[in-house]
């Protein structure tokens, strides 16, 4: 049964309701979200007090009302660690934080959930940083760091750490490197078991990126481009090829936790904390010469492009009261806001460095729309703790985002709504994903060549782990190809807002799996009707397996 199993791994066709933006290649240069709402958050770090215990959380949500704020963003993984009680890594330590079982996020998603009006909350996810060396863990057997770095060598091939381009210790954090295979996946896999035990509204990926230009040399991942391009040794940190494949793999992580995070909770916001350092890139020269693509390898203005992300939270902090950084943030907004190509962009603002009316300043600039007539989806304030450089107590900043001030007119005078993401409720694409295993393992950087039954042609590559995915396809029948001696062309069958799984197995041994399951959370099983409806479709979709949710958050 074992050696079947691993030989089954031929096409497994997963159709799940999903999201995604348009038929065709999204390059509409503004937000596709409508006129209505606004985000309007705390950003809400763990390195503070803020829903540690209960009595944080009720505060926390009584200040979301006073300011009119309708989003709270928690930090619940800081390095390594977990702020929630269903998770793959060990608990917080933090002495803060009320001992268990009390879960701090369960507890913050019913408060704000039932709260009066809701809220809206987003996970905040660490992504790569899991150690610095004054941290601490409640468990070193579980730590991510004390199994995949610490006291193994560079040369180990579990150690899943990055290393600088001079060999030293990856201070000031440990990071895990997203070219070692496992590690990336290891970094999907975390994310995903939040989601399915959690009813997030969003989840929010911080420090997905290298620390500087001259990290990325873990030896697996060095192994691996030497193997797509060539060489020996360690690569120059500017080689263009091992810098494009240092945003390679970066990228990889996000395509694959966005398709799987579909599958799993379909009207999930997937965002990003993304980099805006320095000037804008119009006045930097281009795109290409921004530190977020140059410097840490994070291409995200690519994923918004690609719809791998719904939303990029880029990190404008820039003081108000000091020029240049003033028009800095000015530069980055405007461009910001022209260039969503159908996804969103809000901008967090770093209310920290800035006295409240700078801050408030900086705010009207955001909800403006561009020269190009371009609004962004909203805004968000780093943070909840920290309100202002000026020492003043945090209750005047949330007062004055809503309410008359000697610091400006209120940015929020009134309650809004959270916008509503087209590409969300009204799908028009659908999305593919699958992973191309050979005889001996996952095949690394494999061209997979996608073929609709029309026009449309894709060619997608697969990362260390055989994994592969594509999102905003038209409907309709795909063929997937591999180079020979690979397999022979399998077919899947794209639909609207929902994910293709396809999984292609080289060389063929058994017939395929062709599965739909069906989730809980929408309608497909649950009259006499839905049934028959769900048997034509499966039936016409040449399907042969039925998989249904029959439990869902401890209900059947």
């Amino acid at each position: 049964m074992a050696r079947r199993f691993c030989h089954l791994l031929l096409l497994l066709l997963l159709l799940l309701p999903a999201g995604d933006a348009f038929g065709s290649s999204p390059s509409v240069e503004r937000s596709a979200a409508g006129d209505r709402g606004e985000i309007r958050a705390f950003w809400v770090d763990a390195w503070y007090n803020g829903f540690k215990t209960p009595q944080q959380i009720a505060q926390l949500i009584a200040d979301a009302h006073t300011a009119n704020v309708n989003t709270l963003i928690v930090q619940v993984r800081r390095r390594g660690d977990s702020y929630y009680n269903e998770s793959l890594e060990p608990r917080a330590a933090d002495s803060a934080l009320a001992p268990p079982p009390f879960d701090p996020l369960a507890e913050l998603l019913e408060a704000a959930h039932s709260a009066s009006p809701p809220l809206q909350v987003y996970a905040w996810v660490v992504a790569f940083p899991v150690w610095t060396p004054t941290y601490t863990t409640t468990d070193t057997t579980r730590h991510v760091y004390f199994r995949h770095g610490y006291g193994r060598t560079w040369e180990d091939p579990e150690n899943w750490l990055t290393y600088r381009y001079n060999g030293g210790n990856p201070l000031p954090d440990y990071q895990l490197d997203p070219g070692h295979p496992a590690a990336a996946r290891y970094t999907v896999d975390v994310c995903l078991y939040l989601l399915r035990h959690y009813d997030l509204d969003g989840l929010i990926l911080d420090y997905i990126r290298y620390y500087g230009q001259d990290y990325g040399y873990n030896k697996v991942s060095v192994d691996r481009f030497h193997t797509a391009y060539g060489g020996v040794g360690l690569p120059d940190p500017t080689d263009p090829d091992w810098m494009a494949w240092r945003r390679e793999q970066v990228t990889g992580v996000v395509r694959r936790l966005y398709l799987e995070a579909l599958a799993v909770k379909p009207d999930l916001v997937l965002g990003a904390a993304t980099t805006a350092w320095g000037d804008g890139p119009d006045q930097a020269g281009g795109w290409e010469n921004t530190s977020a693509y140059r410097s840490v390898f994070q291409d995200w203005r690519a994923w918004l492009e690609e719809g791998i992300l719904d939303i990029a939270m880029p990190m404008n902090y820039d003081r108000e009261h000091q020029p240049p950084q003033n028009q800095y943030f000015r530069h980055w907004v405007e461009w910001e806001k022209d260039h969503q190509y159908g996804r969103g962009v809000a901008v967090v603002q770093g209310a920290w460095i800035n006295y409240i009316t700078g801050t408030l300043t900086q705010t009207q600039v955001v909800q403006s729309s561009s020269p190009a007539g371009h609004n962004a989806l909203g805004i968000g304030f780093y943070s909840y703790a920290n309100t202002n450089a000026g020492g003043r107590p945090n209750g005047e900043f949330y007062q004055a985002l809503s309410h008359p001030s000697p610091y400006g007119d209120p940015p929020f005078p009134t309650w809004v709504e959270p916008p509503t993401l087209p590409w969300k409720i009204a799908p028009t694409a659908g999305h593919l994903l699958g992973w191309a295993i050979g005889p001996a393992g996952p095949l690394d950087r494999a061209v997979v060549t996608l073929q609709s039954s029309v026009t449309h042609t894709r060619t997608l590559l697969t990362d260390g782990n055989g994994f592969f995915g594509a999102v905003d396809l038209p409907p309709g029948a795909y063929t997937m190809t591999l180079p020979a001696p690979a397999s022979s062309p399998l077919y899947a069958t794209v639909l609207p807002g929902r994910v293709a799984l396809a999984t292609v197995a080289s060389p063929p041994e058994e017939p395929a799996l062709r599965a739909l399951l069906v989730d809980a959370a929408h309608d497909g099983f649950k009259t006499p009707d839905q049934v028959d409806v769900l048997l034509a479709d499966a039936r016409a979709a040449h399907l042969n397996t039925l998989i249904v949710q029959v439990r869902r958050y401890g209900q059947v």
